[in-house]
């Protein structure tokens, strides 16, 4: 099944992407919450693609960011470089609340997972495979949750407290 167009508004992008640029912990925390599609602004999408893209999510300079995007898609660059500037100048200046844009970024993402899966469960239900559904739709819920933080883990003290 093709996906379902997901969107932020333009100044909510703005936000989310100088969010995730400046806190590289948050995505190495929750990895595939923001992608590329979610923007709408062409420069914004070349933007986050590039900064996605990488292999290792670090803090990047304007200047680096140019030239990853650069790296990516030369042909966008070259046609596109003075709304590049632009939009990594405003970038720099987007002030935001980094507890709302989490939380924000999270539940989009997670709604967004949630709704793809059941899209892509239509088949699934016509054929009766309602297993693959329920991983499915685990795996949505499951977006944005930090899965080292649950409290599994045991100490010594509560060993002895046993």
């Amino acid at each position: 099944m093709q996906p379902i167009d997901m969107q932020y508004d333009e100044g909510l992008q703005y936000e989310i992407l100088a969010f995730i640029l400046r806190n590289p912990a948050f995505l190495q925390s929750h990895p595939n919450v923001v992608k590329a599609q979610y923007f709408t602004n062409p420069t914004l999408m070349a933007i986050a693609g590039a900064y996605l893209g990488q292999e290792n999510v670090i803090v990047l300079t304007p200047n680096e960011l140019l030239h990853a995007v650069q790296q990516e898609d030369e042909e966008y660059c070259s046609q596109h470089r003075a709304a590049l500037v632009q939009a990594l100048k405003r970038l720099v200046r987007t002030k935001y609340n980094p507890a709302y844009l989490e939380q924000e970024v999270i539940r989009f993402a997670k709604h967004h997972a949630v709704v793809q899966a059941w899209y892509d469960s239509i088949d699934d239900i016509k054929g009766k495979q309602y297993d693959q559904i329920v991983e499915r739709m685990k795996d949505a819920l499951s977006i944005g949750e930090n899965i080292n933080d649950l409290g599994t883990s045991i100490t010594q003290v509560d060993v002895e407290k046993i």
